[in-house]
């Protein structure tokens, strides 16, 4: 049976259809429930009044509808400020799983990580991407993005050259604001500048998020031998910093060369086709 709530007592809304029974209860005349209830005699004494209203299963269902309307509204609205903080190129906003072509062992794992993501934040796991440019390793972590997002897990996906070019006045407080991300996922990772000062905020970056417990997505086109056999202590200071990612190779054909010489092919048929029918 249901239990009634203090909610329910609203003022009756009465429709045409509705009915009144024996006891003078008015009912929903559709679903046939009682839209009033009698208040034990206490109450009665105590309200001045002998009866109150409740909900029948027609309100009720247009309270649940309204509540899942609301809900699902600031869902979208909470997406949408997640993604708008989390991605410096907005084009990878709309990277999901169900455009990629086929399914290939990274994207699987991919998958994986976001369904397990869990037990992989709890246990500090992340994936280093590794290989040529271009074959797709920014989508791919776009796509775990967007698909955490969706969680309402907060992403932030940024490299190292932005953090670099940030004024020096605000670069503490950048830094310091990547640790309260959910994941972060840090692209591009090796291409920065190889100063002494940029070593050094790279390093910090990722020192502070390893010591954080959270967990780093990274992509580069750095090879996992480079990783491993790093130039100078410094350089071995910074990869230390990823060991809790799974490394992932990337490899084929640059997705970015492939995607053109399809573009190419296909203007190419239309213009001759055009030239034949002059």
């Amino acid at each position: 049976m249901r239990r009634e709530k203090i909610g329910d007592m609203i003022p009756t809304k009465v429709k045409k259809t509705d009915f009144t029974d024996a006891n003078g209860i008015l009912h929903c005349g559709i679903c046939g429930e009682p839209k009033e209830a009698i208040l034990p005699q206490e109450m009665q004494k105590f309200l001045h009044m002998k009866k109150r209203s409740r909900l029948c299963a027609c309100q009720r269902e247009e309270r649940e509808q309204e509540t899942e309307r609301v809900r699902l509204q600031e869902h979208i609205s909470l997406v949408k400020r997640l993604q708008d903080n989390c991605f410096q190129c907005k084009t990878f906003s709309n990277a999901v799983f169900k455009d990629l072509e086929g399914e290939s062992r990274q994207e699987t794992i991919a998958r994986r990580y976001v369904q397990n993501w869990e037990k992989v934040r709890k246990e500090n796991i992340g994936l280093l991407f590794w290989g040529d440019v271009g074959t797709g390793k920014t989508y791919l972590a776009s796509c775990i993005a967007n698909a955490l997002m969706e969680q309402e897990v907060s992403v932030k996906m940024v490299n190292f050259s932005y953090i670099l070019n940030v004024g020096f006045e605000y670069r503490n407080e950048l830094i310091h604001s990547l640790g309260h991300f959910g994941l972060l996922i840090i692209d591009d990772f090796g291409t920065e500048r190889g100063t002494d000062y940029g070593l050094e905020t790279v390093h910090s970056v990722l020192d502070a998020r390893y010591n954080s417990g959270k967990p780093m997505i990274i992509t580069t086109n750095l090879s996992l031998q480079q990783m491993k056999n790093p130039e100078d202590e410094m350089h071995k200071k910074i990869y230390d910093r990823t060991k809790n990612c799974v490394p992932v190779q990337f490899g084929g054909e640059s997705r970015r060369q492939a995607a053109g010489k399809d573009k190419m092919e296909q203007f190419k048929k239309m213009l001759l086709e055009a030239e034949e029918t002059i």
